[in-house]
């Protein structure tokens, strides 16, 4: 019998204290979504805690997720179409998550980088990672919808074309 290790993505305590300046888009490059995406995940900042197996890290909306939450409806396509995916928290930590489907099982790849390289390697079930990634983007969306740093309108569009598994 394999060994199912734990996966979780989970919004923990605001973060109040902030080190960076509030995102500002002076050249009108970013879509009024991606713009109230990054002020949501700035003014409202929380502590992510990623759970893999015994493995636990803690990442920020502002700047780990702010800076990713576009691409990861994509990550989460491709995974469920059964390709592997990297996911790079780079900003407030050194690390990499790397998903390998294999059947009903993901391989996982749990490497943390720095002055020293950690690595390690996990097996995750396949539809419970789908439905933690997709949990967590959703959440994070339906935040940004409440708190009315986007319209109802654009959640639905993204959430049609991004998260339709």
């Amino acid at each position: 019998m394999k060994n199912i290790s734990k996966f979780a993505l989970k919004l923990e305590e605001i973060r109040v204290e902030t080190y960076a300046e509030p995102p500002e888009d002076p050249l009108g490059e970013l879509s009024d979504i991606s713009m109230g995406m990054r002020r949501f995940c700035y003014e409202h900042n929380r502590q992510v805690l990623i759970e893999v197996g015994n493995e636990k890290k803690r990442i920020f909306l502002e700047p780990d997720i702010a800076l990713i939450w576009e691409r990861l409806p994509s990550k989460i396509s491709t995974l469920s179409e059964g390709k592997p995916i990297e996911i790079d928290f780079s900003e407030s930590c050194h690390l990499i998550l790397k998903f390998v489907p294999r059947g009903d099982i993901i391989n996982c790849t749990f490497k943390e980088f720095g002055r020293s390289l950690k690595e390690k390697q996990f097996e995750l079930d396949r539809r419970q990672v789908l439905e933690t990634l997709t949990e967590f983007i959703r959440k994070i969306i339906d935040g940004a919808t409440e708190k009315g740093y986007i319209t109802g309108l654009e959640m639905s569009k993204f959430v049609v074309s991004a998260l339709a598994l």
